[in-house]
């Protein structure tokens, strides 16, 4: 028997994550609502969007029986807070229009697409690897600390999922 492993992706420069605040249908949506969106890496640390994925187990009761078995769950998906970076004297930059996006529009979706570079559009026969609906909490502006060197003005975000994912939607013409 002959195994083919797939070759390898590099991942490098290609996470990308866009809040896009209109979908109209989540299972397909339109490549005109996702360019509508606002493309998001550049705007925080790397490390602050690795949504962690999981599912929940559920007990399953029988009655007349003594024993509990367990079920599938709702499926989750967590991200954490978020610090967009960002010049407030700078309105016409990326990461402005971000936090100002989430500010005015909090209710909208997260899109990830995995090894796509940053600055491709959509486009049809992508795939999204997943699209979640979110509420975006704006929490309080961050001063930057006067001990370190070029620090940043930050806004602190929390993104807060409001229902469930959708996984692996490829884009029609």
């Amino acid at each position: 028997m002959t195994i083919n492993f797939p070759s390898k992706v590099r991942a490098a420069g290609k996470n990308n994550w866009t809040y896009v605040p209109v979908i109209l249908d989540p299972s397909a949506p339109t490549i005109v609502e996702l360019n509508a969106g606002i493309m998001t890496q550049a705007s925080y640390d790397a490390d602050q969007m690795r949504p962690a994925g999981s599912a929940d187990t559920q007990a399953e009761q029988r009655y007349s029986q003594e024993f509990e078995s367990q079920g599938r769950g709702r499926k989750k998906f967590e991200f954490g807070d978020v610090d967009v970076i960002f010049d407030p004297q700078t309105p016409d930059s990326v990461e402005y229009e971000l936090a100002t996006a989430w500010m005015a529009e909090p209710d909208g979706f997260m899109v990830a697409r995995l090894g796509v570079a940053h600055d491709a559009v959509f486009a049809a026969a992508q795939v999204l690897s997943v699209i979640v609906p979110v509420s975006i909490v704006d929490l309080l502006p961050v001063a930057p600390d006067p001990s370190k060197a070029n620090d940043a003005y930050l806004r602190r975000f929390q993104i807060l999922t409001t229902g469930d994912p959708i996984t692996d939607v490829t884009l029609a013409l």
